[in-house]
């Protein structure tokens, strides 16, 4: 375990992120207690996840363009929106309304109707969008490591029909007031009142989670039972862990501990090595999840 460097800490963490459906967050786990026993430098960083999460929050600017807008006017348009709601949301409110504007408005719209400069939809364009919008396309990771599409219908759909008659409805009120800059975007909204019908969706809630409910209830001891084998293998190897002392000298174990039961990283494919070296006075950066560079620290 002396081998183990911060580096192939780091590598591990990101194949878990690309390889599994839904890497497991308390891999951050071996990384605390290796560091807190001394098996890494003094200058490692303290936890795993200050290096693997991307901190801080990216402008309008930043969250409009990672969907690659081709139409340059409304991208400035919707760049001059999210700075104008801005004041009044906190960030992850801020970071979906973009998607929901971008992502799942324009960008469908431009990819269905190359061209499209304007938020005039004509009424088959706006019914068409709002018809692919009751649906969405996921990805799901089979068994043997391949990938599947599939369309289920949106859990929600009238919240995205509200946001985008939320813009609507905010380019006309504001142009009223500056019809400079909002005037030459005001259109008739294509999401009507019928359109936004929450109760619906609050009884499909209800029926989905009764339904789910009443599926699980005879698996419910068989749960309770495999929860307490896991922790108390769990404790059993944490225990081990803490009492493995270390040799004088050298930051090697001096007894194994016991193989943890099977677990979907155990098919990861053997890591390369990556080292952990800092120069003197340079910043170590590693690449994030979402591909953004995070910060590791400065000697």
């Amino acid at each position: 375990m002396r081998d183990i460097t911060v580096g192939d800490c780091l590598q591990l963490r990101h194949l878990e992120v690309s390889v599994l459906r839904q890497a497991p967050t308390s891999r951050n786990v071996f990384y605390a207690l290796l560091n807190d026993l001394g098996g890494f430098p003094a200058n490692a960083p303290s936890r795993l996840r200050s290096v693997t999460v991307h901190a801080g929050q990216a402008s309008a600017e930043e969250l409009v363009d990672r969907y690659h807008m081709r139409c340059g006017p409304v991208r400035d348009l919707f760049v001059d929106y999210l700075n104008e709601r801005r004041q009044a949301l906190d960030y992850n409110t801020f970071e979906d309304l973009s998607r929901s504007l971008v992502a799942r408005f324009w960008a469908d719209l431009e990819q269905h109707h190359p061209g499209i400069d304007s938020l005039r939809l004509t009424p088959h364009a706006a019914a068409a969008w709002k018809e692919r919008m009751r649906s969405k396309t996921i990805r799901r990771r089979t068994p043997d490591g391949h990938l599947v599409e599939s369309i289920v219908p949106r859990v929600k759909p009238s919240t995205l029909l509200a946001t985008v008659r939320a813009l609507y409805l905010d380019l006309a009120t504001w142009a009223a007031d500056e019809p400079g800059q909002w005037g030459p975007w005001v259109a008739p909204c294509p999401v009507k009142d019928s359109d936004v019908v929450f109760r619906k969706h609050s009884q499909r809630v209800i029926a989905r989670t009764d339904q789910r409910t009443r599926e699980r209830m005879p698996a419910l001891p068989t749960v309770l039972r495999a929860a307490e084998l896991r922790l108390k293998q769990a404790q059993e190897r944490l225990a081990a862990f803490r009492e493995a002392p270390l040799v004088a000298g050298s930051p090697s174990w001096a007894k194994p501990l016991p193989s943890p039961s099977p677990s979907p990283s155990a098919a990861l494919r053997p890591l390369s090595r990556r080292p952990w070296t800092k120069g003197a006075g340079a910043a170590t950066w590693s690449p994030t999840r979402t591909g953004r560079s995070g910060y590791m620290g400065r000697d």
